[in-house]
């Protein structure tokens, strides 16, 4: 009779343990998340080498924070000098815009009297863009259109 039941105890014991061992196999699997949407601040330093008549581009800093924008307008620089980005998720362009050429500017000023305007060619300057992203990892594209030259790649970069 004593060995019917610690039998019996030991099944119980037994079928408490799996149960305990299913219940919490599940606490640690890893669940399956949605991608963040996040806001990426890039940092960039555009220069031109006036020996090689080449633009270079580089990443000075990335900071990426959990958020949206309240609003996803950003214009669109179709003149003159300006750059062109690509944000591109999954293969696929999911949004595109242009800004202003860095090294391009245009400044007004007074010249006795008489307000005059001047083309200005920069060779270094650093600027930053924010963009919204949807998926952990992004690439982005960046083209320059010239007035003279026209539109051409100077980077992809991953984000």
């Amino acid at each position: 009779m004593v060995k019917k039941q610690y039998i019996a105890l030991c099944g119980i014991l037994l079928f408490l343990f799996l149960m305990h061992a299913c219940s919490t196999s599940k606490l640690n699997q890893p669940e399956a998340t949605q991608p963040k949407d996040e806001i990426v601040f890039v940092v960039f330093r555009i220069s031109h080498d006036t020996v090689k008549q080449k633009t270079n581009i580089e990443v000075l800093d990335l900071v990426k924070t959990d958020g949206t924008f309240k609003e996803d307008y950003i214009p669109d620089w179709d003149q003159g000098n300006f750059l062109t980005f690509e944000v591109i998720e999954k293969d696929k362009i999911v949004r595109h815009f242009t800004m202003e050429h860095p090294l391009y500017k245009r400044v007004e000023y007074d010249e006795d009297g008489e307000m005059k305007s001047k083309n200005l060619k920069l060779t270094q300057e650093d600027f930053f863009i924010r963009i919204q992203a949807k998926m952990p990892e992004i690439k982005l594209k960046i083209y320059e259109t010239i007035n003279s030259i026209g539109k051409k790649e100077l980077a992809t970069i991953k984000i």
